[in-house]
């Protein structure tokens, strides 16, 4: 058999490729198909021992240039590589061709047996099986290849279909780029280990695989020229005496006898034993040379950062921290996304945080705030009005801007604007006069409040067994009024001529009148100092008698809790009974302004300015006046505090806008 040569030019394009693959089926199918085998399903049929084709316009790889390069690189006869195979099972419809995981995994062991010695080993990464009846029968290599190859860099494809009625074929590692799906090794699924005898023990993967990592056939070129470029294997001639397993010389003029136990013979799976030394050489530089990013070699050191290949998660690049950010199994030094937001080191502000990236879309917030880019989500935004909080001046929507909000992410929490230690935000919005829980109503909260205060109203307490209405000249003879258990230090009564026994009972107080009716209604008011020890009144009971009757009501309420009252303009009026809270009544004018001077009532609230018109220019002074840049005068305030609740703030301008649009 003489060496056949060919060389096609193999281009990017598809269509190009397409043409090469004809040329390629068609010179295949002009070797001999002469070796009867014994199916494993009891036929018997004639194949080719190998469908090999070197295809492509890269030059010959001579023995010289073998030893250069292993001599350059101070390298022994070895290497010590793994090589991942993906392995893919092609069967025709009605299971023809079927191949089980058994054998699949014993292939992968003869591979190791033959290639160990060579520091050579495999690993099978993974196994799937594809029901396609005519890439099995007519073996459309450009098709599945195409479809199923996994990363030919990297990984050995091997794939078992008819093979084209060969025991398999390959191609050399410079045939094609390191990359093109075409690369690979194609098996008949009959030559796997328990498959067609005599080529029944997987030494047909064996040798299409010292193929696909370049060496010839031990007979190429018989007797004469360079061979198979590899010296220490021994001239042979390419007649039928490749397929014989007994010693022979037919190159008399050359040393050594035909190797027939050679991988690259063709005799039979049980004369097939060995590689030599020269071509474990050329293995290792046709790897190195045209598939550097085959498999991983163990234990070495490409980037010399004191880290093995094998375990360095940036092999080609020194890490020897080994740090990877995102734990992506791809170290920060060779990662170009450390912090996994999408975006590129070189476009990230920055590469260690992945809430941080960039700002894209100009709205102040950071693109990755939400953990990756994501520019229509990049930041947090508290009220939910679709402004990121960056971005937004009310974050909280609480009503105070976030420069003047203690807490903008908070809405219940703002600032205490009107000292009342309350803050103006409790209601969930901005609201001084209602900041703060207020038990006894009088518009000051309870934690600003320094007077305690309740009213109790008892009404018709008088018509059951106690009638006042006893005296001939309907004088009143009074009765008692009785509170006991009461647990407030100092308190003190007050009830018209209310007086108190001591200063833990009010006892003993009686009404002057002409006559009191029937049904009575009794408003009675305890004050307490908000520095008594305990805030909780116990009323045990209450008893009303009359003073000349046997008979009287007793009224026994639960337990009251004493809310409090605020002397805000210290007039000496609670609150809550003021009808001016914030300003004494000897301050207030004729339109009840605290301290106006008689001619405020004349202005329209919200025209700060006085010039009879509600405006832009009104709310634009608010506004100053809010941020500290002006002062207004006392009749000024009154007028510009348009909501009347003592104070200048947003509400106010909320209220202005409204006057402006409303009228």
């Amino acid at each position: 058999m003489k060496k056949l040569l060919g060389f096609l030019l193999v281009g990017i394009l598809f269509p190009q490729l397409n043409t090469d693959y004809e040329n390629i089926r068609q010179r295949r199918a002009e070797l001999p198909k002469n070796i009867l085998v014994d199916a494993s399903d009891g036929s018997q049929y004639y194949m080719g021992r190998c469908g090999f084709i070197e295809v492509g316009d890269s030059p010959t790889i001579l023995q010289d240039e073998v030893d250069v390069w292993v001599s350059a690189q101070h390298r022994d006869d070895t290497r010590d590589l793994s090589i991942p195979i993906a392995f893919h099972v092609i069967h025709a419809s009605n299971n023809n061709g079927y191949v089980s995981s058994t054998a699949v995994n014993a292939q992968v062991d003869v591979l190791n047996d033959a290639f160990a010695p060579y520091g050579i080993s495999f690993t099978l990464s993974s196994l799937d099986y594809t029901d396609n009846s005519s890439w099995f029968n007519n073996d459309n290599e450009n098709q599945y290849k195409a479809q199923l190859a996994i990363s030919p860099s990297t990984t050995l494809n091997i794939y078992t279909t008819s093979a084209s009625g060969y025991l398999g074929y390959a191609y050399f590692p410079n045939s094609y780029s390191e990359s093109s799906y075409m690369h690979g090794v194609v098996l008949n699924y009959d030559s796997l280990p328990g498959g067609a005898w005599p080529y029944n023990e997987g030494d047909t993967g064996v040798h299409e695989v010292g193929h696909y990592l370049g060496l010839y056939h031990t007979f190429e070129g018989a007797c004469y020229g360079n061979g198979d470029n590899v010296d220490d294997t021994p001239a042979q001639d390419d007649g039928d005496n490749i397929y014989s397993c007994y010693t022979m010389d037919t190159c008399t003029n050359n040393t050594g006898n035909d190797p027939i136990h050679n991988y690259m013979n063709y005799t039979d799976d049980a004369c097939l034993t060995e590689f030599t030394n020269g071509q474990g050489s050329r293995m290792d530089y046709m790897i190195s040379t045209y598939k550097p990013n085959l498999g991983t070699e163990v234990n070495s050191d490409s980037d010399g950062d004191g880290i093995a290949d094998e375990a360095d998660n940036c092999p080609n690049t020194a890490n020897s921290s080994q740090s990877d950010y995102d734990g992506d199994g791809l170290g920060d030094a060779c990662d170009s996304d450390i912090d996994n937001d999408g975006i590129s080191n070189n476009n990230d502000y920055n590469d260690y945080n992945s809430y941080e990236c960039s700002d894209d879309d100009g709205d102040s917030c950071n693109d990755c705030s939400s953990g990756s880019y994501n520019t229509f989500n990049d930041g947090w935004d508290y009220d939910v009005d679709g402004t990121c909080d960056a971005g937004d001046i009310d974050d909280d929507n609480d009503g105070v801007i976030d420069a003047q909000d203690s807490d903008d992410n908070n809405e219940f929490v703002c600032m205490d604007s009107d000292g009342d230690s309350c803050d103006d935000c409790s209601s969930g919005t901005f609201n001084p006069g209602n900041d703060g829980s207020d038990e006894d109503n009088d518009g000051i909260c309870d934690d600003g409040d320094n007077v305690e205060i309740v009213s109790l109203a008892f009404n018709n307490i008088m018509t059951n067994s106690v009638d006042l209405e006893y005296s001939s000249d309907e004088s009143i003879y009074g009765f008692q009024f009785s509170i006991s258990g009461v647990d407030i230090e100092n308190a003190y009564c007050e009830f018209l001529d209310i007086s108190c026994g001591s200063t833990n009972q009010c006892v003993a107080f009686s009404f002057s009148g002409d006559y009191i009716p029937a049904g009575l209604g009794i408003l009675v008011s305890f004050e307490f100092d908000e520095t008594s020890e305990n805030r909780i009144m116990s009323l045990s009971n209450i008893i009303v008698s009359n003073a000349n009757a046997s008979a009287m009501d007793v009224i026994a309420p639960e337990q009251i809790y004493i809310p409090a009252c605020d002397d805000d303009d210290g007039d000496n009026i609670c609150n809550a009974i003021d009808p001016e809270p914030n300003c004494a009544t000897n301050d207030t004018d004729e339109c009840d302004v605290c301290g106006g001077d008689g001619t405020s009532c004349m202005y329209q609230p919200g025209d700060v300015n006085m010039d009879n018109a509600v405006n832009v220019i009104d709310i634009v002074l608010i506004v100053d006046f809010i941020l500290g840049n002006s002062e207004f005068t006392t009749e000024a305030f009154n007028i510009a505090d348009a909501s009347q609740d003592g104070y200048v703030n947003v509400i106010d301008i909320v209220m202005l806008v409204e006057i402006i649009l409303n009228s």
